[in-house]
């Protein structure tokens, strides 16, 4: 089972890794766009509640293997 199923993520990681965006339709940018902006508006928002500020203080001072992360509703300099 384990082979089928690395198989099929490699095949859609290939998918994935040749597509460009021309070939995508029209309405699929419009979704994503509108879909982006979502996401956006609801973690500019909920960054301002109760519990969003929350999160913000117990985060602290995020850090990946990248450097440090950035969050909606935080000031960084």
């Amino acid at each position: 089972m384990m082979g089928a199923t690395v198989s099929r993520t490699t095949e859609l990681a290939e998918f994935c890794s040749s597509l460009s965006f021309s070939d995508l339709p029209d309405s699929v940018v419009s979704m994503a766009k509108r879909l982006l902006l979502d996401s956006l508006g609801c973690g500019v928002a909920g960054s301002t509640t109760e519990l969003g500020r929350a999160v913000l203080k117990a985060n602290g001072s995020l850090v990946t293997a990248s450097g440090r992360a950035h969050e909606i509703g935080r000031a960084h300099v």
